[in-house]
């Protein structure tokens, strides 16, 4: 199988379960069926730390015409070019059919995007449920149902809750 941006003959990598194509020129990568899924499963410190490390940095750019069309490496029609995501700017080449192509440096980018989302996903969340908790809390203390609580107990968890952070 070949390199659909430069030709050259693609290497076979294989992380745990997953089996790439990677270019020894251009350092673009092929991700067959679902594979993309499974490596951005992991973390970017796993990936950084494993054999798709030359992969993670678009540092090859410059051997291949990004813009031009690409081929799938195994049907040999044209793929669709996409971004990830209406937010992200990263975009894949992919044949419905067979896998999705990244480019040198695309990986990297695209786990740096997944952290960066997940960071935000995180703190949004916990800050709703702080703020759900907060609410329930505030709803008990006026309920008859929060009387039967030991001593000042209700209260006291209460003032944790609402106090600035």
């Amino acid at each position: 199988m070949n390199c659909p941006r430069c030709q050259k003959e693609l290497n076979s990598l294989t992380l745990e379960a997953s089996e790439l194509k990677v270019c020894p020129n251009c350092e673009g990568t092929w991700y067959p069926g679902e594979a993309l899924a499974e490596v951005t499963d992991h973390s970017l410190k796993e990936l950084v730390q494993s054999d798709l490390k030359p992969n993670m940095v678009g540092d090859q750019l410059a051997k291949v015409d990004l813009d031009k069309a690409i081929d799938c490496p195994e049907c040999g029609k044209e793929m669709i070019r996409y971004k990830y995501t209406l937010t992200c700017p990263i975009e894949l080449d992919e044949c419905e059919q067979h896998g999705i192509w990244l480019d040198d440096g695309e990986l990297g980018s695209l786990m740096q995007y997944l952290t960066d989302l997940d960071k935000r996903v995180g703190a949004l969340t916990e800050r709703t449920l702080s703020e759900r908790n907060l609410a329930t809390l505030q709803e008990l203390s006026r309920s008859p149902a929060a009387y039967s609580l030991p001593g000042n107990l209700l209260a006291t968890i209460n003032m944790v809750y609402s106090r600035e952070r």
